[in-house]
């Protein structure tokens, strides 16, 4: 029955509801789809192991090229593409069926529209093309040779004159609707945002086409054929059919990735690669030459499954790309864009192909469509150009995830609630014989259903697209549902419950709603295109792999100049430089090249800042991330003529420290305001309301520059009062033009009432007690355009320059913040509550001893002693307990830091994974060092749990005939700390008498074991290693140049090795943790906790029970808190004469986070290299299979003596300080060492953490056997378990290699690493394996830093 729905102009008109779509739906289609994100791809985003994720996948790329070496049916190859900048802008053919990535019917997607049209006119300006329109050929069509040849010859024809460009467009667009086609191309523009580089061109890239019959992408055979039958802007593309070719692309990235642009990467894959595929729409001239970067993809091609017939797929490509070389020859690049063209120019009058995207933009005073105002009015102009007839409405919104959104807009229309009902009706009409859906259907309904029932953040957005320009019955709409999946972490969420048939989460995902409505306001079915009645098989061959290698050149532009705009607004240059060097050390970026830029970023903080859009003066003065480029462009003239001046790093003594208060009868001082604190390099607060005790804070630290405000006179001073406490000496109040004459001149028009009140605010104002008054009239200052020239303004600059010179200057030695990353019971109070003791015993009267309550806690009186040393360094020492703050916490800690920075500061707070960012931040703003206090080994040790309570199950709400796929295997979730951590620190705080805890933790709390368990969670998914590293990464300050040592280690047991935790203990810890792992994923998904509380009720009580029971054994396995409280102050002793040796300069110093703080290349234990080679020399004597290899190259070359090389016979060997010998094929290593860790394998942080205490360290190590490859050779050696530290003489575990190979590589032909491979060539008969009699070698650990 069609339901009658009046249309929505009509002011009386009917909601369309899911329920009226439903009862006329016919089906569910894709209407367009981009690929899903790739695993490996997410990896790389991490900043955690991203090089050592990255290295993997190098590594798995190239033993998938040897192991395919013999292959006969599957062709393993490399295949390598450009990476162009720009927006996704799908297309789907028929009438004007384009998309943007989340989006419809904007800018983005017509500008796209108008692009691709204008492409198909250019092609025809080459002249009689031979286009060939063969609209038969199909991946799934198999026909001979001779039928091919016959449908192309029948579907040639030429093209010529303006408008064949247009019937080329159609014919093409006819086909991808045919085919049920999505084409998605890289829209390169000037006017839609800014990326690396401003194109030089507006164009468009083919990078995907799906085939949404199949579900599946074309390979890139098929698309760059379907590109070139149609004369689409394909990609270039580099086959590497080798592993010859493949490590030579590596090769090349690595030596290069800092310093090469388009037309380098280019010609240097064109000579290394197997295969070279042409774009006729070249990097160089259509983009320029800054290029983001490559993409990378391992290639698995049946070609006798895929194919059908015997030619090889390499034999294929190289047939395209002779092609492309012809395409590109019959339209080269000197080709004109269309509306440049003088053909369009003469006679071309559809606004379509006439109009420049430049030119449309600038005749709204704009460089970009997106930027400014005018949106609408832009997209109006843009579709009657075009000429379309669609009017698209969004209809409505849902969102699923933690801000649940059903159905709003102009309509109710509910996504996921339709699809609900409509798996419903079909489970229905399967049981009584009804009409049921086809499979398509039902897949996307089944896919909607899972993300809502995961709960995953998801936009569903319902647009109404009407056809036709009559207001008569013909006119219909339709809808569309647009999938915003809004997180990248939502696809690996996805594909981890997804099965092997389930439809894939797609990004640019559109779904047709085949439910279409009149103009009379009736609903009828509408027939889909193409209807499937069985469920297509997507699953995969295998998990495909990709690497995005990005060039430095581009990540400068857009992470540190665009993206660091953001912090150089909020916090200024400083702020902005300690960003940008934290991003060159995170990219692992050499010395040389971070001297160079931050030399660059330095300039463009200093210069860029006045004119950011927060901060400008002139209107035309603005800087966005949106629209950077110009600027930058402007400024890179400037820096590589040396026309900007040069930026000194005087530590910041001659900058501006006051806060200005310019007051003002009305806003019209607010010009002055800002100018002033332009000039001054200063924050700019816009509004005396908006003023905050935060900011001037902030502006009065060691890398603030002051603070200018602009207030109204009738505002009054309350806010600038309640500075007065602590910032008095520093505030300054300019009274501008309130002088009797000016202020009756601006108070002529109030009545007497106002007038009072005005005189009243003026006489408040001059009586705040500021260290200075000025009073200036405003008729002096001059107009806007010219006060800066005025002398009245100049004096008052001057005036304030000298005012700041005479604020007193705070203590800025570095200084630093001791916090505790733990979980309550881990003993903080007990650690800090001698040294809160005695401060305040010495405060409290000269020579006072210790008080009572300190006395108690100590063994003996050297404990006292060992404070006053560490006082005695007129560094002050601050204790903040949290439990006696009444106020928020860390905003005290900020302000405390920032008006001490010198100070050694403990904050004596649980500082749990959600604080790290705010204890950087709070350390970057005081020039302080972080460092955190943790427990001593084996409180640091993994705890690893399997498995949930069972209480969470998201599948029983599911009405599919087949519910969401079970898990094959429990969750596994691991943790930093111990389990016997975990045991003592609940049996201390079940050990405080009720009420008697501050922070009201103890064992009169209700849940009082349960809350220690969140905290305990609250650090899930880190190892200890992850856990550090992760932590130091976010606290670190890299302003600072310092070799203190980055944390506290503080005793927590009695012994490394612990007894097992009694059964029903560890038990109840288990369990506890996995109802928190339950609990924490509700709080995300939102689902009912019934269940899991009943057992948090449970679990609680056998807790106390078993700790209770077993609370003397946990007591006994602790040492006792004078043996921590001792070590404590130890370290800080340490601490605090370290930071008197800190490089205090700041990051805006080429050279203070570059040279003086090195970047460790590898962590190493030196081998000297005549121990390698006498011990090879003397076992080949006794070892005739070794004396038979050592007789033969290349490993001769390597027991050879530097003198026996140059033609001496001498058995001396004198170590060499070069890392490698050339010998006859391949490269003797002259530097042998076991390699401990590589900076490619972890952070500067893990190695330096690890290692620190080793270095120098004397190592023992057995020689097993040597291996012998054809690409390497090594000495296979095993380590020792411990070792004696170098700075205290103690035994220490070694911490593990992270090879899991321990060689010393002796010969290699390409890199070293190459020797991780040898044990695995030995397994499969490619290397020789002869065992040595387990000589002993000696080794010193080193850091190996870059030269």
């Amino acid at each position: 029955a069609e339901v009658v729905v009046v249309h929505p102009e009509n002011a009386k008109a009917d909601k369309i509801t899911s329920t009226t779509i439903m009862e006329s739906i016919n089906s569910l289609q894709l209407e367009a789809i981009f690929y899903p994100k790739f695993d490996n791809e997410k990896q790389q985003k991490s900043s955690q192991g991203a090089a050592s994720t990255q290295q993997s996948v190098r590594a798995t790329m190239l033993q998938a090229l040897d192991n395919s070496a013999d292959g006969v049916d599957e062709v393993v190859y490399l295949e390598a593409s450009l990476k162009h900048s720009g927006s996704l802008l799908l297309w789907s053919g028929g009438n004007a069926r384009f998309y943007a990535k989340n989006s419809m019917d904007n800018v983005f997607s017509l500008s796209g529209e108008m692009l691709l049209r204008q492409h198909f006119a250019r092609v025809l300006l080459a002249g009689n093309i031979n286009v060939n329109m063969d609209t038969t050929t199909n991946n799934n069509n198999k026909e001979s040779d001779d039928s091919k040849r016959s449908s192309n010859s029948n579907n040639k024809r030429k093209f010529n004159g303006t408008y064949d460009g247009e019937e080329m467009y159609r014919a093409c667009s006819a086909e991808v609707q045919r085919r049920r086609l999505c084409l998605s191309f890289e829209c390169v523009t000037a006017v839609l945002g800014d990326h690396g580089d401003i194109p030089k061109r507006d164009y468009l890239i083919l990078t995907a086409v799906a085939d949404m019959n199949q579900e599946c992408f074309f390979s890139t055979h098929d698309l760059v054929k379907f590109a070139q039958q149609w004369r689409l802007p394909h990609n270039d593309v580099w086959l590497f059919a080798n592993r010859t070719s493949a490590e030579a692309l590596f090769q090349f990235y690595d030596n290069s990735r800092e310093t090469a642009f388009a037309n380098d990467v280019v010609q240097a894959l064109d000579e290394i690669a197997s295969v070279s595929i042409k774009s006729m729409h070249p990097h160089v001239d259509f983009q320029g030459d800054i290029l983001e970067g490559l993409v990378v993809r391992l290639v698995k091609h049946n070609h006798r499954q895929n194919d059908g017939d015997d030619d090889n797929i390499l034999s294929r490509m190289r047939q395209l790309a002779l092609n492309s070389r012809e395409i590109l020859s019959a339209i080269p690049p000197q080709v004109p864009p269309f509306p440049q063209s003088l053909q369009c120019q003469g006679s071309c009058n559809v606004g379509a192909l006439c109009t420049d995207l430049r030119e449309f933009s600038a005749k709204y005073g704009q460089r970009g469509i997106v930027g400014g105002s005018g949106l609408e009015e832009k997209e109006k102009e843009l579709r009657r150009l075009i000429g379309t007839q669609r009017r698209v409405v969004r209809a409505s919104r849902s969102e699923t995830g933690k801000k649940a959104v059903r159905g709003t807009g102009m309509h109710d229309l509910d996504f996921p609630t339709m699809v609900k009902d409509l798996l419903s009706r079909h489970k229905s009409a399967n049981l009584d014989g009804g009409h049921t859906f086809d499979a398509e259907t039902i897949r996307i309904a089944q896919l909607v259903q899972s993300l809502e029932l995961q709960n995953l953040p998801i936009n569903f957005k319902c647009h109404e697209v009407s056809c036709g320009v009559d207001e008569d019955d013909d006119k219909t709409s339709e809808f569309i549902c647009i999938i915003h999946v809004k997180a990248d972490s939502v696809f690996p969420q996805y594909y981890r419950n997804k099965a092997a048939s389930d439809m894939d989460l797609f990004r640019g995902f559109s779904i047709r709603i085949n439910a279409k409505r009149h103009g009379n306001g009736r609903f009828s079915p509408s027939a889909p295109t193409i209807a499937r009645e069985q469920a297509i098989d997507v699953t995969k061959s295998g998990e495909a792999l990709m690497l995005k290698l990005k060039f430095l050149p581009y990540m400068v532009r857009t992470f540190g100049c665009r993206n660091g705009l953001s912090t150089l607004t909020k916090h200024g240059p400083e702020a902005f430089n300690e960003y940008v060097a934290n991003l060159l050390r995170k990219w692992n970026i050499s010395v040389a090249g971070s001297e160079k830029w931050m030399t660059f970023f330095r300039a463009w903080g200093e210069y860029a800042y006045p004119k950011i859009a927060k901060h400008k003066i002139h209107e035309t003065a603005e800087i966005t991330s949106g629209f950077y480029l110009t600027h930058l462009q402007k400024f890179s003239d400037m820096y590589s003529s040396n026309a900007l001046k040069p930026v000194h790093d005087n530590g910041g003594e001659n900058k501006f420290r006051g806060i200005v208060a310019i007051v003002g009868v009305d806003d019209s001082c607010h010009f002055v305001a800002e100018s002033i604190a332009s000039s001054l390099n200063s924050f700019f607060v816009r509004n005396v309301k908006k003023l905050t005790p935060e900011k001037v804070i902030s502006a009065r630290g060691v890398n603030g520059r002051g603070l200018v405000c602009a207030c109204n006179l009738k505002d009054g001073p309350g806010k600038i009062r309640k500075l007065l406490p602590k910032h008095q000496e520093a505030l300054c109040i300019v009274l501008l033009g309130c002088g009797n004459e000016e202020l009756m001149q601006s108070t002529t028009a109030m009545n007497a009432k106002e007038r009072k009140r005005i005189h009243g605010m003026l006489n408040s104002w001059k009586m705040t007690r500021v260290q200075r008054n000025v009073d200036i009239a405003l008729t002096s200052i001059g107009s806007k355009e010219k006060h800066q020239q005025t002398s009245a303004y100049r004096d008052l600059l001057n005036e304030l320059r000298n005012f700041s010179e005479g604020i007193p200057r705070p203590d800025n030695r570095s200084g630093a913040l001791i916090f505790f990353p733990g979980i309550p019971g881990s003993g903080k109070s007990c650690l800090t509550k001698v040294i809160d003791s005695y401060i305040s015993a010495k405060g409290g009267a000269a020579g006072a001893d210790l008080s009572e309550e300190m006395t108690s806690t100590t063994a003996d009186r050297s404990i006292e002693e060992r404070i006053e040393s560490l006082l005695s360094s007129k560094r002050n020492v601050i204790v903040r307990c949290s439990d006696a703050v009444t106020g928020k916490y860390w905003p005290l800690v900020r302000e405390e830091k920032y008006e001490e920075p010198s100070t050694i500061y403990i904050a004596d707070k649980n500082a749990t994974s959600t604080v790290w960012d705010t204890i950087g931040s709070i350390c970057t703003g005081s020039r302080s060092i972080a460092v955190p206090i943790l427990p001593a080994d084996p409180a640091l040790k993994v705890t690893e749990i399997i498995g949930a309570s069972d209480c969470v199950d998201l599948r029983e709400e599911s009405v599919m005939d087949v519910d969401l796929p079970q898990s094959t295997s429990s969750p596994k979730h691991i943790y930093p700390f111990s389990l016997h951590y975990l045991a003592v620190c609940m049996s201390r705080v079940l050990s405080r008498p009720p009420g008697t805890h501050v922070g009201r933790l103890d064992s009169g709390t209700k849940e009082a074991c349960m809350i220690v368990v969140k905290f305990f969670g609250l650090y899930r998914h880190l190892s200890p290693d992850i856990f550090v590293e992760k932590m130091l990464g976010k606290v670190s300050n890299e302003s600072i140049v310092t070799d203190v040592q980055p944390f506290i280690h503080v005793p927590f047991f009695k012994h490394d090795a612990l007894p097992d935790l009694p059964g029903e203990l560890e038990e109840a810890l288990i369990d506890a943790l996995r109802i928190q792992y339950d609990i924490d994923k509700l709080d995300k998904t939102g689902g009912s906790k019934v269940k899991v509380e009943e057992l948090k009720i449970g679990v609680e009580a056998r807790l106390r029970k078993s700790i209770k029971l077993h609370r003397d054994f946990l007591q006994s396995l602790t040492v006792s808190e004078s043996i921590s409280q001792h070590s404590l102050v130890e370290q800080l002793k340490v601490l605090s004469s370290s930071l008197d040796n800190v490089d205090c300069r700041h990051s805006n110093s080429a050279t203070s986070t570059s040279s003086k703080k090195k970047h460790i290349k590898l962590v190493a234990i030196d081998v000297q290299l005549c121990d390698v080679q006498n011990l090879l020399i003397a076992r080949g004597k006794e070892d005739p299979t070794l004396a038979k290899y050592l007789e033969n190259d290349p490993i001769s070359m390597f027991t050879k003596t530097e003198k026996d090389r140059d033609g001496e016979n001498t058995s001396e060997v004198t170590p060499s300080n070069n890392d490698i010998k050339t010998g006859e094929d391949g490269q003797c290593i002259t530097k042998t060492h076991v390699t401990m860790a590589h900076s490619s394998q972890c952070t500067q942080v893990y190695m330096l953490e690890k290692f620190k205490d080793f270095v120098g360290a004397s190592v023992p190590m057995e020689a097993l056997s040597i291996l012998i490859g054809k690409d390497s050779i090594a000495v296979e050696v095993r380590l020792p378990d411990v070792v004696s530290c170098e700075t205290n003489l103690e035994k220490r575990k070694l911490p593990p290699s992270k090879n899991e190979f321990q060689h010393i590589t002796i010969w290699c032909r390409g890199k070293a690493v190459a020797s991780n491979q040898l044990p695995l060539e030995v397994e499969r008969g490619e290397a020789v394996k002869v065992l040595l009699a387990k000589e002993t070698l000696n080794g010193i650990l080193k850091f190996w830093y870059d030269d």
